[in-house]
């Protein structure tokens, strides 16, 4: 069983990734606050904290576990961690899944690495840092799918994504107030825009 944490709040459930899931957000298990808890830990709950502000009319303060859950389907976004590499990649192949977005960074120990290392058993390169992410071919899951790490929530993160290359290229389009802040949620706009066609009845 699953739960989700967000805040001091739980969704306890028989959690499996919908077969018609288009994305899945892949982060860090919490074992250190709670065995059951699979998914969410500080970066988590600053990765919704800033999603509410990419998306204030979707998710309203004060925030809650509904509106995320809403914002979720109506995306066909799954949630997972790493703790049945084998599970997850069979349910992967079984999904309509096109995209894997990854929470953290490109540490040795990250989401991420562990993923494509550890489990795809592929190197991580320079290019894949830089342009944060890679394209897996058809190969692994029947389709090709994308693997992206999203910018971190965390102000740690401030100093590295003002030297990346991506932010450069559109520095003079950010809030000269707080540059690396619209930036970040413009990626997140971008990462969790709605699909095209979307039934909300």
């Amino acid at each position: 069983m699953n739960e989700i944490l967000i805040g001091n709040k739980h969704l306890s459930n028989n959690y499996r990734i919908p077969t018609d899931s288009q994305k899945l957000i892949v982060s860090n298990v919490a074992r250190h606050i709670h065995p059951r808890i699979d998914f969410i830990l500080e970066t988590e709950k600053l990765l919704w904290k800033n999603l509410q502000e990419a998306f204030p009319d979707e998710l309203r303060d004060p925030l809650r576990l509904s509106a995320i859950i809403a914002f979720m389907k109506r995306r066909k976004i799954a949630m997972a961690d790493l703790t049945a590499p084998d599970s997850l990649l069979e349910a992967i192949t079984e999904s309509a899944i096109t995209e894997i977005l990854f929470t953290g960074s490109f540490s040795p120990d990250s989401v991420f690495c562990q993923f494509y290392e550890s489990v795809l058993g592929q190197t991580l390169t320079r290019t894949i840092r830089q342009q944060r992410g890679a394209l897996l071919d058809a190969s692994f899951f029947g389709r090709p799918v994308w693997l992206t790490v999203l910018y971190s929530a965390t102000g740690n993160a401030n100093v590295g994504i003002a030297r990346s290359q991506q932010f450069q290229a559109i520095r003079h389009q950010l809030d000269e107030n707080r540059p690396v802040h619209d930036f970040r949620l413009r990626s997140y706009r971008e990462k969790f825009e709605l699909p095209s066609q979307v039934n909300y009845f």
